[in-house]
């Protein structure tokens, strides 16, 4: 009796088991449910300002806090540009729940930086970048050493300022400053190559002074004096000190850089400016004595 009994249940037993494996080669057996990621949430790290100015050529590194109750990888992120001609954003570093990207101003103008997560599409608050051209270091006007102009009233002087700076500058971005300008006057012309050409008229007798600035109210060049007499012949009989070039036959006043490059022997000093343009001499187109 306990023999059958033990047969059949052997034999029960042994169906089950068989039952199961067909249906496990069969592929039948349900799944899991996929669980999506929770939100993440980025943000905008260490009191970062949301409205950044650069200037060209400039990188800073941007970092983003992303919390989420999922581990987050770098290759989880991506950066969306608004004007990918501005601006080039390139992932750092990550440590713990920070991640660095360097961002790199290439041209002028204005873009966005958001930073997505791409499988919860969850996103940072845009941060507006600005890219600015970087200011002029330094001026020279007349491209010469000459510290002093001698003119009179009714008298025009051209004068030409180079501007020394990693890019091409207008005369809106810098500014003649004079210090009477009752006395002189300053007119824009045109700008040639790396020159930006102005004109100097003489209003009333007197000495003022004049040197380049930035807009942002810097001074960039050194300053030259000008001494401006009642008439051309208080000029000439003033304290004009005119050098001349036996050789190249061109006059100029003193201090201008040409002089310090002539031959000794050719030096001719002492004459006035109608004595030297009697005899032929022509004036230097540098200095414009």
């Amino acid at each position: 009796m306990f023999r059958k009994i033990f047969i059949i249940l052997t034999a029960f037993i042994l169906c089950t088991v068989l039952a199961s494996c067909d249906e496990s080669d069969s592929g039948t057996l349900t799944q899991p449910p996929y669980t999506a990621p929770e939100p993440t949430t980025i943000s905008i790290s260490y009191g970062l300002n949301p409205t950044l100015t650069f200037e060209a050529g400039e990188s800073r590194m941007v970092c983003f806090k992303v919390e989420g109750d999922d581990p987050v990888l770098s290759n989880d992120l991506i950066a969306l540009i608004g004007d990918e001609d501005i601006i080039e954003v390139e992932y750092y570093d990550s440590s713990a729940k920070y991640f660095y990207y360097r961002v790199t101003a290439i041209n002028s103008g204005s873009t966005t930086l958001t930073i997505k997560h791409v499988d919860t599409d969850a996103t940072s608050e845009t941060v507006s970048i600005k890219v600015v051209k970087p200011g002029p270091s330094s001026a020279v006007i007349t491209d010469s050493i000459m510290t002093h102009i001698n003119t009179y009233v009714g008298d025009i002087k051209n004068i030409y300022v180079k501007i020394v700076g990693s890019e091409m500058y207008t005369s809106e971005e810098i500014e003649l400053v004079i210090s009477s300008e009752g006395l002189l006057s300053s007119e824009y012309v045109d700008a040639t190559d790396s020159y930006l050409h102005y004109k100097l008229t003489a209003l009333e007798a007197g000495k003022v002074t004049l040197y380049v600035a930035s807009k942002s109210g810097d001074k960039i060049s050194d300053e030259i004096t000008v001494e401006i007499h009642a008439s051309s012949t208080d000029a000439d009989d003033g304290e004009i000190a005119y050098i001349a070039n036996t050789s190249s036959m061109r006059y100029h006043v003193e201090g201008c850089s040409y002089t310090s490059q002539m031959n000794p022997s050719h030096i001719l000093e002492g004459k006035t400016k109608e004595w030297l343009e009697e005899n032929k001499y022509t004036p230097c187109e540098k200095c414009n004595p």
